[in-house]
């Protein structure tokens, strides 16, 4: 094969899993801007019950966007960080992270714990983590980030749950 031939295949195939990449990102990012009381109530109970989602809800995508910016690695990501009160009155910040990739990431829990502290640090509010994932690897079921140092140790646990990807026909 010469090497147009096969640089014109790379380049095919590379635009054919942005696209559905691309399609599997749209339904996700219009479920969590737009039914995000659903989404929880769905994925994440336990949560949603405490939330008082009679009081308006905030969306903080653009100091999320500030923080996290994203290199040019092909992970499809919906990221939504939102403001919303409990029902007792306090403020809480949720980080919702949908990945839509469909293969195994080692760095996944790390990542999760680097946004928790990226936000708390940088805007001091308590933030609960979320992640929903639609890679078809059902052994891949990150939870929880562990580090041991000499004299530390770190272990960060969030709310997962895996479920099929969404595709928009």
């Amino acid at each position: 094969m010469s090497e147009e031939v096969q640089s014109a295949s790379q380049v095919n195939i590379a635009e054919q899993t942005q696209n559905q990449s691309a399609e599997q990102d749209s339904p996700w990012k219009l479920i969590a801007g737009q039914m995000l009381e659903d989404l929880e109530a769905f994925y994440f109970p336990t949560l949603h019950v405490l939330v008082d989602w009679q009081r308006h809800y905030e969306s903080l995508d653009t100091e999320l966007a500030r923080l996290t910016r994203r290199s040019a690695t092909g992970k499809r990501v919906v990221d939504k960080l939102v403001k919303v009160f409990l029902l007792n009155g306090q403020e809480v910040w949720i980080l919702l992270h949908i990945e839509t990739q469909g293969y195994y990431d080692k760095k996944f829990a790390q990542r999760m714990h680097t946004y928790h502290n990226l936000i708390g640090l940088c805007y001091k509010r308590q933030v609960e983590n979320m992640a929903i994932l639609t890679d078809g690897n059902k052994r891949f079921r990150p939870s929880e980030y562990q580090e041991k140092g000499i004299l530390y140790a770190i272990s960060f646990k969030f709310a997962m749950v895996k479920c099929p990807t969404l595709t928009i026909r």
